[in-house]
This record gives structure tokens, sequence and C-alpha cells, in this order.
């Protein structure tokens, strides 16, 4: 399992290892040139990044009470991510992935309040 400084990390290290760069010497010269993609690939590309993106943020946001409560107290806000690039801008990806984080936590917890968290501790232990 990878742990990562920061979301744009993971992405990164998808990106690479989605095309296949890691051990490819021309591309350990200069991670600016292991990056440059063809047109082919750049297409691919486009199509995988939103994934990667809302996975990496789950992921993050999972793992971190105090950005899964500062993320449903925004309510039905629109978010927008303020950057000119395609994470931000008219396609707003990391927004879009945040609204849909969003609903995916208010999914899981809705019933949250029904659980019997002494039965589960129980259920855990036991040997079946």
């Amino acid at each position: 399992m990878f742990r990562f400084n920061s979301i744009e990390h993971a992405i990164l290290l998808s990106k690479y290892l989605h095309f296949g760069k890691c051990g490819r010497e021309e591309s350990l010269k200069s991670l600016k040139e292991g990056f440059k993609l063809t047109d082919e690939e750049e297409q691919n590309w486009d199509i995988f990044k939103y994934s990667v993106c809302l996975n990496a943020t789950y992921f993050k946001i999972m793992e971190r009470d105090h950005l899964k409560k500062k993320l449903l107290d925004t309510g039905d806000e629109y978010l927008v991510y303020k950057s000119d690039d395609e994470w931000g801008g008219d396609e707003n990806l990391f927004g879009r992935a945040l609204m849909e984080i969003r609903d995916e936590i208010r999914r899981l917890y809705k019933n949250e309040d029904k659980i019997d968290w002494e039965y589960t501790e129980y259920l855990k232990y036991k040997p079946w």
C-alpha cells in the first residue's frame, strides 16, 4: 500500500504506472521527460484520470474525520476547485469528485444511528 503526501502525488504516480513508464531508463533521466505522453496516451489518460482523482480523494477523506466533517458541512453547495487546469476550470474534475464523495459518505452513514456498535464489536471476535 502506498502512502502519499498529497492527492497530486497519487495521481502522478498512477499516471506514471498506468503508462508503464517505471523502469524505462529514459524516463529516469528527468521527471519532466518521463511524464511526456504521446497523443494516444493523452487521450487514454483523459478517460482514466477522473477515476484516479476520485479514488485518491475518497481514501484521503475517509481516513480523516475532520475532512469528512468539512466536506459534509458544505451541504448541497456546488463545489468548484479554483484552478486553470482540468482539475478546476471548465471541467472542474476535483470539485466534481468532492461532490460525488460527499454523496457517497451520506449514503454510507445514512443509517449509522441504527447500528448497535457493541454487537458489531462482539461479532468481530466471534469465531465462525
